[in-house]
């Protein structure tokens, strides 16, 4: 999921205005601050946060930086703007699916040390920062769980886990 692109029009109300003869209102800024989350993260658009992006005053063609927060960490959004009032947003950067990092854990821990076991990664994605570190849990089958530490290695989504100390 590094990358999204999605493709969307809101602009029919500015649009109808400018046709019948009224001054173009501009683009409509909330509502492209309000597609933002929901295209880079669609099963969970409540992870982006602080979305902010410049005015944009023009029925032009533009593209514009946008800024938000995924998991609390900051990114960098790409909207390009069509005259129509389609947009596309994107981001380049890396997600990593906290769902995915738990079932890969789960089936080492249960292929390497043959003990079932289930593993929880609190929260849905996090951006892939070299060096970033989370927390999730392994419970066995008896019930008995350790504390795990996931350290990003790159920025492309890998990462390494092991148990906490």
């Amino acid at each position: 999921m590094a990358r999204v692109r999605l493709t969307f029009s809101f602009l029919a109300v500015s649009l109808v205005a400018a046709a019948c003869g009224r001054p173009d209102p501009g683009f409509d800024n909330l509502s492209l601050r309000s597609a933002i989350p929901p295209a880079l993260v669609p099963d969970d658009p409540s992870v982006v946060t602080n979305v902010t992006c410049p005015e944009v005053h023009t029925s032009e063609a533009v593209t514009i930086t946008c800024e938000a927060a995924i998991a609390g960490q900051p990114i960098k959004v790409t909207v390009s703007i069509d005259p129509d009032g389609t947009a596309g947003i994107e981001s380049d950067s890396t997600l990593i699916d906290l769902a995915g990092v738990a079932a890969a854990a789960q089936e080492r821990f249960t292929g390497d040390l043959g003990v079932d076991s289930s593993v929880e990664c609190p929260g849905s994605v996090v951006v892939s920062v070299a060096d970033l570190t989370f927390g999730c849990t392994a419970t066995d089958d008896t019930g008995v769980s350790r504390d795990l530490v996931v350290t990003v290695v790159d920025d492309s989504g890998g990462w390494v886990i092991d148990f906490a100390h």
